[in-house]
């Protein structure tokens, strides 16, 4: 499971490949300004980063 987030707007979404994440946060914006109801939209909100950070799965124990 990957997780996107988009700090600027708040939003974040997540997928089965980092692809599938990608895809699924402009989904989530897309929606979000349909309901905030703006008629026009910044598309560098839209653009892709060009850093990924990375995070990985750990254990801990309590």
């Amino acid at each position: 499971m990957y997780v996107s987030y988009r700090p600027e707007l708040d939003i974040a979404s997540c997928g089965e490949d980092v692809h599938q994440a990608k895809k699924n946060l402009i989904e989530a914006i897309l929606i979000n300004i349909e309901e905030c109801g703006l008629e026009e939209i910044n598309t560098d909100i839209l653009s892709v980063r060009k850093e990924l950070v990375g995070f990985t799965l750990i254990e801990v124990a309590v």
